[in-house]
């Protein structure tokens, strides 16, 4: 028997081979639980803020506002005594950004998971178009300064995060990609029973002026 699923409106929740699942956060927003979630994240990830902020200290000093507030423009480099650790950390950042995603070089292609498909013409013609297009959308965007970041990030504290999103629009249809390094510090993770990531939630302070150019005044509250 195929596998169905089904979404039962009144208890929100789907159906797959008899089981009842919780529906994804994009299809039923439930946000009381959003937020209680977030927030027992958040005291979950206290020992691990206090850790971070130990390493940025004297890796990345302009990262160290995890579990310290500072006023900006101030010296975030005063237990700084020797300036090994933060060259090592650019110099492996660096290495780990030529290796992987340098810009002068392809660093990815696209196949379907059939091969007998991949080896028709029409099919490697279409995936080659689209390789192309997602090469130029990636060198007209942010990535190589947001993912320099993610690297600095993957050295420093052995995890790295990143958002992709469409740039605001502009125009109509594809306005480009928007890459953000997520700061350690702002956001918090969460794993399925496989321990892969299934979870991110970010914490990040926006103007009034932003929350209106980026969601639109109808959509506040």
């Amino acid at each position: 028997m195929a596998d169905t699923e089904t979404v039962d409106a009144p208890e929100r929740t789907r159906k797959i081979k008899g089981r009842s699942l919780r529906p994804r956060e994009s299809q039923a927003p439930d946000a009381e639980r959003i937020c209680k979630r977030a927030e027992a994240l958040l005291r979950k990830r206290k020992n691990v803020d206090n850790l971070q902020q130990e390493l940025a200290d004297f890796i990345i000093p302009r990262k160290a506002v995890i579990t310290e507030q500072r006023t900006e423009g101030e010296e975030l480099t005063e237990r700084v005594w020797r300036s090994t650790p933060i060259r090592a950390n650019e110099l492996l950042a660096a290495r780990m950004q030529g290796a992987l995603t340098s810009p002068s070089v392809r660093w990815f292609s696209l196949k379907t998971r059939d091969e007998t498909v991949n080896e028709l013409f029409a099919v490697r013609e279409w995936l080659n178009k689209v390789e192309e297009r997602l090469y130029l959308a990636v060198r007209q965007s942010n990535f190589n300064a947001e993912m320099g970041e993610v690297y600095l990030d993957l050295g420093a504290f052995g995890i790295g995060c990143m958002l992709i999103e469409e740039n605001p629009k502009e125009v109509p249809g594809f306005n480009g990609f928007l890459f953000v390094a997520c700061a350690p510090g702002t956001y918090a993770i969460a794993e399925g029973a496989n321990g892969a990531v299934n979870t991110l939630y970010r914490f990040t302070k926006l103007t009034i002026a932003q929350l209106v150019e980026k969601f639109s005044l109808d959509a506040l509250p």
